[in-house]
C-alpha cells in the first residue's frame, strides 16, 4: 500500500521550467543558462543532449513525469519502461539545480 501511495504522489507532481532560465540552441548544442539575480550566485551553463532538449521543449507547459515519459517514448520509439528512468534522472537533476520547479496537482 505504501508503494502505491508513493507512486500516486510522484505522478501528481507537475514540473515546469523555472522562469529565470534561458534556453538557446547554438549549432547542434542546446544550452540552459540561469539568469543571475544575485551577485553571490555562480554563473553556470548547462548543456542538453537531444532527449534533454526534447524534454525542455515539452516542459513549455507544466507536465507530469508520466506525460513526459509517454511523449518521449513515442518520439524516440522506446517503451515507457525504457524511458522512465532517464526522465526521472533528468527531472531530479534539473530540479536540484533550480532549473525546474515542481508543484502538486
Amino acid at each position: 500500500m505504501e508503494t502505491l501511495v508513493a507512486s500516486v504522489s510522484v505522478a501528481a507532481r507537475q514540473y515546469r521550467r523555472a522562469a529565470d532560465v534561458v534556453f538557446r540552441q547554438i549549432g547542434d548544442q542546446c544550452v540552459l543558462v540561469p539568469v543571475r539575480t544575485r551577485p553571490d550566485q555562480k554563473l553556470a551553463i548547462f548543456t542538453l543532449n537531444r532527449v534533454g532538449a526534447f524534454l525542455w521543449s515539452a516542459l513549455e507547459a507544466p507536465a507530469s513525469e508520466e506525460l513526459l515519459t509517454l511523449h518521449t517514448a513515442a518520439a524516440f520509439t522506446v517503451t515507457p519502461a525504457e524511458a522512465v528512468g532517464d526522465i526521472r534522472r533528468f527531472l531530479q537533476q534539473l530540479t536540484g539545480k533550480g532549473l525546474l520547479q515542481v508543484s502538486q496537482s
